[in-house]
């Protein structure tokens, strides 16, 4: 990592669209955004695609879990069968007596529990040694990769799972990110955005209490349903608006339970209260930070990766029986660390990880294959053996059932991930033939700049709300 690069957080509010643009449902920056009386900034591309819909009977769905900050995969299952393991991690190396078998050589961390359970119960795929060629330890340039699927990074750059939604043609809220730091680079299309749910449930819309409000709800909806009495911009604003305060209220009954939750425990629980509700959602991100331990890092992944297992747990706990095969959870992350710990007692950025796919519709057992710890490059890090949209042309392809070629922009071998619920691999998978990254984009056109839109009297409402903080 250079020494000149932006902190974490700086670098992934970089790559999150604000959710004044792309979600106007949270109270706060719904209100910003409509003052921002149909800017370009404000609005941005399109805010929702057609009407929330039921799943189909053959629909799938995929939940991401983005570990910010790159993952330790190495200690998040561990080759404990290994002495050259323990040579390079020294005191950060795992104990085996405390850790949980699942392979040979293969142990989860002891954080993993519940994981370990449903790996034994067949509903775990881990892709070892994934990565992508000339990895630079950067945080920026690796997000923007993984999430963008491309190494061009250029304007109008977009995410491979908002150009999946916007060729399916998913409804209002079939593209979903939960969190408060807006939507992720991943959940946008070429044109559209996914739609930001907040982890509060303070929805404008959905809980009218005081006077100045209903009257907003009523202008925004009786402004959305007129239609043909304003201009063009003003019509298409006006219905965005509307539509979000009806996605508003839909959606408000997944706040009912588990208020005293927070992180990602919170977050994996809403995204399975919104499945249930059967509203069409069929991809689902959130963000899970920080891995980025260069500094005493036992302590504090042990505690992320328990955080980690009680928000599984919490989401199949939510998840209602009928949903529970039609449902994968996957992993990700921009990079790994370097196999030696330094002198911190900590790991800095290196190059492959696992990734792991959660579910009773996986193929459960290991796939890809773990890098040698003794044939590192000149760095010190891990060869990967799977370039990682692989992985994602397998869940395009096997899971969503999409064009992959279509959505990554070129072919890539898949793996055996996905069948029948309770499938069990009992071997590793040989990785294919690592496709490379260069000329490889799907950067999206800019959105269409819209003009000033005057509607006086919601300016004076709005402007003392935002001022005093309601």
């Amino acid at each position: 990592m250079s020494r000149n690069e932006p902190e974490l957080d700086d670098i992934l509010r970089s790559l999150t669209v604000p959710s004044i643009g792309t979600s106007a449902i949270a109270r706060r920056r719904f209100l910003q955004g409509s003052l921002a009386l149909g800017s370009a900034s404000a609005l941005g591309p399109t805010l929702f695609a057609d009407e929330a819909a039921a799943l189909g009977a053959d629909d799938r769905i995929l939940v991401c879990i983005y570990m910010a900050g790159g993952n330790d995969g190495l200690n998040t299952i561990a080759p404990l069968d290994s002495g050259t393991y323990f040579d390079a991690r020294k005191t950060l190396a795992l104990d085996a007596t405390s850790s949980h078998k699942i392979a040979n050589n293969r142990y989860l961390h002891p954080s993993l529990s519940t994981l370990a359970d449903r790996y034994r119960n067949g509903e775990v795929a881990i892709v070892e040694g994934v990565g992508f060629p000339d990895d630079d330890h950067s945080h920026f340039s690796s997000i923007k990769t993984w999430m963008s699927a491309s190494s061009q990074h250029g304007p109008g750059s977009s995410g491979w799972l908002g150009r999946y939604a916007e060729d399916a043609g998913l409804g209002a809220l079939g593209s979903v990110n939960v969190g408060d730091r807006g939507v992720p680079l991943l959940m946008a299309g070429r044109n559209s955005v996914a739609t930001g749910l907040p982890t509060d449930g303070n929805l404008f819309g959905a809980e009218v209490e005081e006077a100045w409000e209903h009257d907003l709800v009523n202008f925004f909806s009786s402004l959305a349903k007129q239609g043909g009495q304003a201009s063009p911009m003003a019509n298409a604003w006006a219905e965005q608006l509307g539509t979000a305060i009806d996605v508003a209220s839909n959606v408000s009954p997944i706040y009912d339970q588990n208020q005293e939750e927070r992180g990602l425990v919170r977050n994996m629980g809403l995204a399975a209260n919104l499945i249930n509700l059967d509203v069409g959602a069929r991809v689902i991100s959130t963000e899970f930070r920080t891995f980025d331990t260069h500094d005493d890092q036992a302590a504090d992944h042990a505690a992320r990766l328990k955080e980690f297992d009680d928000a599984v747990n919490r989401f199949y706990r939510n998840l209602r029986a009928k949903f529970q095969d039609r449902v994968v959870i996957m992993t990700y992350s921009e990079f790994g660390r370097r196999v030696a710990a330094n002198d911190s007692r900590g790991t800095d950025h290196g190059t492959a990880g696992p990734m792991m796919m959660i579910g009773p519709a996986v193929k459960a057992g290991f796939h890809g294959s773990l890098p040698s710890l003794r044939n590192l490059d000149d760095r010190g890090d891990l060869k990967h053996t799977v370039d990682f949209r692989e992985v994602y042309a397998t869940v395009l392809q096997q899971w969503l059932r999409a064009d992959a070629s279509q959505v990554l922009g070129g072919s890539f071998q898949t793996l055996d991930l996905f069948g029948s619920p309770g499938d069990v691999t009992t071997s590793p998978i040989n990785p294919g033939t690592v496709t490379s990254l260069d000329g490889l984009t799907r950067a999206g056109a800019a959105p269409k700049a819209r003009s000033p839109l005057s509607t006086t009297e919601v300016v004076q409402q709005v402007r003392p709300k935002l001022a005093s903080g309601f």
